[in-house]
């Protein structure tokens, strides 16, 4: 009789060697029983709700703290932001204030030259650069920003910031918005003031002596005027965007107590 062979319990084909080891595998394991009665049911429902808000609270408090990281990150760069345009437009105050004043001086200079045989006689008065301007112009030529806010509103962090906050930074952009198109209307007028002086043959050189008819002298008059009546308009609003800059920095709580720091930057720039 032929040996008895053992049948194998299972059909199912041995696994290749390896598997178990070289593949890692997330085992999911089923209750061990179905809940049996109604307290089962709930000590399993709120097993899974208290799973949930613990993950909630988690991602709820890594936002928190990314949103927090975010706020103080923007308040730095505005501030910094605010600090270098004082100094920027401080800088250029110092220049544009007596040079406008220079060109004041020779409307007045003009007005006040006598006629003779129908031509007037023109002495350009000498031109004052002030002292501390002459120490340090490292920040002269460089052009205010206000991209800051800017990218706050386009990257939604406004949406963080409280309201009495966000209309501070508001009126800033909105004064950095009118500075720039005042001074974009400014520098077109000094354009057509230069233009002027070509066609009549002038060039304002401090201590020169100047013949010019008396309608020549009349148009001079009235583009030098025109020039610079926009640009002490364009000061004006640089030291608007300045004032608005210090109470930021300064930290008011609202935007009704920016205004004495606009006002008080605005009537330091003297008439020409």
């Amino acid at each position: 009789m032929a040996e008895d062979t053992q049948i194998p319990s299972t059909l199912e084909p041995p696994e290749p060697p390896g598997t178990q080891e070289d593949t890692p595998m997330l085992d999911v394991h089923p209750a061990h029983h179905a809940a049996s009665t109604w307290r089962d049911f709930f000590v399993h429902i709120a097993t899974i709700v208290l799973g949930l808000l613990i993950a909630v609270g988690i991602e709820q408090t890594v936002e928190y703290f990314h949103h927090r990281h975010q706020l103080i990150q923007f308040e730095e760069d505005i501030r910094a932001e605010a600090e270098l345009n004082i100094r920027i437009i401080d800088s250029t105050l110092a220049v544009n204030v007596p040079a406008h004043g220079w060109l004041a001086a020779i409307v007045k200079a003009a007005q006040q030259a006598p006629t003779a045989n129908g031509f007037v006689t023109l002495a350009v008065p000498a031109k004052v650069v002030p002292a501390r301007y002459q120490f340090d112009n490292s920040n002269y030529g460089a052009v205010p920003s206000h991209g800051v806010w800017a990218v706050a509103k386009s990257t939604g962090i406004v949406e963080l910031i409280p309201k009495e906050r966000a209309q501070i930074y508001e009126r800033l952009d909105w004064e950095a918005t009118e500075c720039i198109r005042i001074n974009g209307i400014s520098d077109l007028e000094s354009q057509n003031m230069r233009a002027t002086l070509r066609g009549l043959g002038v060039n304002l050189q401090p201590g020169a002596n100047i013949r010019l008819t008396s309608a020549q002298r009349d148009r001079l008059v009235d583009a030098i005027s025109k020039s610079l009546a926009i640009a002490h308009w364009d000061d004006v609003r640089y030291a608007i965007w300045k004032g608005a800059s210090d109470a930021l920095i300064h930290d008011v709580p609202t935007m009704r107590d920016m205004f004495p720091y606009i006002s008080r930057a605005a009537d330091q720039v003297p008439e020409p």
